[in-house]
């Protein structure tokens, strides 16, 4: 149930399923004319397995 709660969702996490989420945020922004920016944080560097976050939200680089 959205509760009008959050103005900003932070994933850490590069789980590509969380797109399902990402998508949902979206809906539900355009369901309640709302504006719910959504990020995930991931690692960069040499020893990162990926080099990017979950699609449908910003990216935040963390260094390690």
């Amino acid at each position: 149930v959205w509760r009008h709660e959050a103005d900003i969702v932070l994933l850490f996490s590069q789980d590509q399923d969380m797109n399902e989420v990402a998508k949902e945020v979206k809906d539900i922004n355009k369901l309640n004319n709302t504006d719910i920016k959504m990020w995930s944080a991931f690692p960069v560097g040499p020893k990162a397995t990926f080099d990017r976050g979950v699609y449908g939200t910003g990216w935040i680089e963390i260094e390690e």
